[in-house]
This record gives structure tokens, C-alpha cells and sequence, in this order.
């Protein structure tokens, strides 16, 4: 899959959390990492493997992983390009209000969107999340 700036840019805006530019290794851990906190523990928790550094990365990984890799980041990308599409799809539709939206959807607390309540709108439109889908949803999309 070939990248493009664009693509970069979008990556970059999601997972830069201070928005300066730069990745920080925590948001880098955000963009790779599994939601579930007990498989991340097993890649965080590693002792460092390799003790010479470069940036060859036939010496960090075999083949298999940097296969695993490239689909990982192609993946990633790919979900990006989609997600923006239908970011502007909707932007189109001329009676969308996102305060309303947010609104309909933030329904225990004012101003505040729970887990809960987006598990019920997603059930009011056929999706059944489970608790670890609504779990990984919110890990996603609360920044803060």
C-alpha cells in the first residue's frame, strides 16, 4: 500500500495529542497498541531485545513481523481513509448539527458522552457492541 502525505497528515492529527507535530511514545502506544490492557501489557512489559540499535529493520524483526507490520500500518491507513470519506459525506448532508448529534447521544449527563450511552444508541440502530467493542470505542475516542 503506498502512503501518501495526506495519509501522514491524517495519522498525525488523530494521535498527536498535543497537536505540536511530534509523536510522543505515549501516543505512539495509543496508535499501535491493543486496546485490551492485558495484551498490551505483554508487548510493554518485554525486556529490550536488541541491544545495538539501527535503523535496518532486518536486524529488529524477522520476516513474519515485518510482514505482520506492513499489514498493520496498511490497516491502519486504509481505516483512516475511510473514516475520513465518510467524515465528508456527512459534512455534505445539509441538515447534520453535530451539537444536536452529540446531544441525542449524550444522554446520563450533560455535556458528557458514557459508555453507556453510546452503547445504547448503537443498539437503537442494530449494532450490539460488547463490553471490550465499547471499551475499545471509548479508548479511541476520549483524547482526554
Amino acid at each position: 500500500m503506498d502512503f501518501t502525505n495526506d495519509d501522514i497528515f491524517m495519522l498525525m492529527r488523530r494521535f498527536d495529542r498535543a497537536n505540536c507535530g511530534v509523536l510522543t511514545f505515549q501516543d505512539f502506544n495509543k496508535m499501535v497498541l491493543p486496546f485490551s490492557r492485558e495484551y498490551a501489557c505483554l508487548v510493554t512489559d518485554r525486556a529490550d531485545f536488541y541491544t545495538r540499535r539501527s535503523r535496518d529493520p532486518s536486524t529488529y524483526f524477522n520476516s513474519d513481523t515485518r510482514y505482520e507490520m506492513q499489514a498493520f500500518w496498511a490497516v491502519l491507513v486504509r481505516t483512516e481513509r475511510m473514516m475520513e470519506a465518510l467524515r465528508c459525506r456527512l459534512n455534505s448532508r445539509p441538515y447534520i448539527n453535530y451539537r444536536d448529534l452529540f446531544e441525542f447521544c449524550a444522554r446520563s449527563r450533560t455535556g458528557l458522552m458514557l459508555a453507556c450511552d453510546l452503547r445504547d444508541v448503537l443498539a437503537e440502530n442494530g449494532f450490539y457492541a460488547t463490553e471490550r467493542e465499547l471499551h475499545g470505542l471509548m479508548y479511541r475516542l476520549d483524547r482526554d
